[in-house]
C-alpha cells in the first residue's frame, strides 16, 4: 500500500465470530498508517491523516464514521478471542516492501 495514491481496504467487520477491527493484532502485514480508507458493511472510516479525503467523501454523500465506532460494532458481534499459546520458535518473517522486518510469526504450541 505504501506509495499508492489511495489505499482502500474492504472487509466485513466480523468473520467466523472474530472481529476484523481490533486494538491490537497478532500478526502485522500492513502498517495501519499506509491505509487511507476502510470500507465495511457498517460504514467507511478514513485515516485521520487524510482529512481532505474525508471531507471529499462527506461532500460526495458518503457516510464517514470514526474507526472507533467500527471497532465497537465489531466487538459486539464477536466472540471472546482465544489467546494462542506460542512457543518461541519463529516459523515466518514478515518483510515490508522495502525489505525491513515488520513482524515475525511464532509457532503455536
Amino acid at each position: 500500500m505504501a506509495g499508492a495514491k489511495l489505499a482502500i481496504v474492504t472487509t466485513r467487520l466480523n468473520a467466523a465470530g472474530n472481529a476484523k477491527v481490533v486494538d491490537r493484532v497478532s500478526t502485522l502485514t500492513t502498517p495501519g498508517e499506509t491505509v487511507d480508507v476502510l470500507v465495511t458493511e457498517h460504514g467507511v472510516a478514513v485515516n485521520p491523516k487524510r482529512e481532505e479525503l474525508r471531507e471529499r467523501l462527506v461532500a460526495a454523500g458518503v457516510t464517514v464514521v470514526p474507526i472507533d465506532q467500527l471497532r465497537n460494532i465489531a466487538a459486539r458481534g464477536a466472540s471472546e478471542p482465544k489467546q494462542p499459546v506460542n512457543d518461541r520458535r519463529i516459523v515466518a518473517v514478515v518483510e515490508y516492501r522495502d525489505g525491513t522486518v515488520i513482524d515475525v510469526v511464532r509457532a503455536v504450541a
